[in-house]
């Protein structure tokens, strides 16, 4: 599908610029919701396997989102550790509804997003603040920019 197509190029096209950073002795990020199956991309494991990469699991909540979103940040930093926060406690585990779920004309259950989702989309300002205020943390890449012992082009 078209879609599928745009996600392989995008993800493609992250991997080459997170090699691009690397060699300048750069820190990347990249964020992805929870459930995102980027780490099966064929391009991005190649990428984990000839970088030392580190993920951190966090809720966008406990950064100002109206949903509770769990995130994961992929980076070249170990300090991404710095985005971790605890549990949710389960007062805030009660979801906002972000999809109207029906039934089409043959029966078949549909979903559709809703202005909740459009929402979910978009980063907290309290997250924006605290990738500031981790900024220069986030800069120390370790020794040989965090590259595996051996690295080869295939």
């Amino acid at each position: 599908s078209a879609s599928a197509k745009l996600a392989n190029k995008m993800v493609s096209r992250f991997c080459l610029l997170a090699l691009l950073i690397q060699a300048k002795f750069g820190t990347w990020t990249l964020e992805q919701p929870f459930t995102s199956i980027i780490f099966r991309h064929t391009r991005f494991q190649w990428l984990l396997r000839r970088l030392i990469v580190w993920k951190q699991a966090f809720w966008m909540m406990h950064y100002g989102s109206v949903t509770p979103k769990r995130s994961v940040l992929w980076s070249n930093s170990k300090k991404i550790i710095k985005f971790r926060t605890p549990r949710l406690r389960r007062k805030y585990k009660v979801k906002k509804a972000l999809v109207k779920k029906y039934k089409n004309r043959r029966g078949e259950n549909k979903f559709q997003g809703n202005d909740n989702m459009s929402k979910s989309g978009s980063y907290p300002l309290g997250f924006a603040l605290r990738y500031i205020t981790c900024w220069d943390d986030l800069k120390e890449i370790g020794p040989k920019g965090a590259l595996r012992d051996s690295f080869e082009v295939t």
